[in-house]
């Protein structure tokens, strides 16, 4: 998806990364419409600098096993 959509995902609740990123890595909004990376701290200014990456929506292991209606056994 475009920067844009990815806007609109982020501000609809969901978590995004750039398909470049690691597997783990996301950006998300918080509270205060501020721009979180997954460590829990402010994200770099110039991560949506680039209008030209492609971007898709995060999806962790909890939204997986969910989307399978199971638990997973540890």
């Amino acid at each position: 998806m475009k920067l844009w959509e990815a806007m609109k995902e982020l501000e609809s609740g969901k978590k995004v990364r750039r398909i470049d990123w690691a597997l783990d890595e996301y950006i998300y909004l918080d509270i205060y419409h501020r721009v979180i990376s997954n460590n829990g701290g402010p994200a770099d200014k110039d991560i949506l600098d680039n209008i030209h990456m492609t971007w898709e929506i995060y999806k962790d292991k909890n939204d997986l096993n969910r989307a399978f209606d199971f638990l997973p056994i540890i």
